[in-house]
């Protein structure tokens, strides 16, 4: 059983579903992505690495998304959902904009963050420094 299928269950969710969808379908949502990268997360290689992470998903024909990811004392988290700009919302160190394929490409390792912004399908604002340590806390 994966690590969030685990939570999933401990949590007290009845029932899971499944999809053998190809990636960067519609059963990849954000928050389904968000979730697979925070598995792949590496407390060791993250070290004293602290961020909150504001990431903008675009959906193709459907406009945007957003979820926020806090990295810091070596666990990676998923934030509730809170509108953007409201005085619940974390101040974010980065703010990504990538569109769902690109997303699924590099939550999946099969495509590098570098890459991504070289081909301006990645972008990123904030700050850079902490832009640059997030590529190493994960396992690809």
């Amino acid at each position: 059983m994966s690590a969030l299928a685990l939570r999933t269950a401990r949590a007290g969710v009845r029932r899971l579903v499944f999809s053998c969808a190809a990636p960067g379908t519609r059963a990849d949502t954000p928050a389904r992505l968000l979730a697979e990268l925070c598995e792949r997360f590496d407390p060791e290689r993250a070290g004293a690495v602290r961020a909150t992470v504001d990431v903008e998903v675009h959906e193709p024909d459907e406009g945007s998304s957003h979820a926020c990811l806090r990295i810091g004392d070596g666990r990676c988290a998923v934030l509730p959902d809170v509108p953007r700009g409201s005085r619940k919302a974390p101040a974010p160190d980065v703010r990504l904009k990538i569109r769902r394929p690109d997303l699924a490409l590099l939550v999946r390792g099969r495509a590098s963050a570098g890459e991504l912004f070289m081909q301006q399908r990645l972008t990123v604002f904030g700050d850079m420094l902490v832009a640059a340590q997030l590529a190493g806390v994960f396992r690809w």
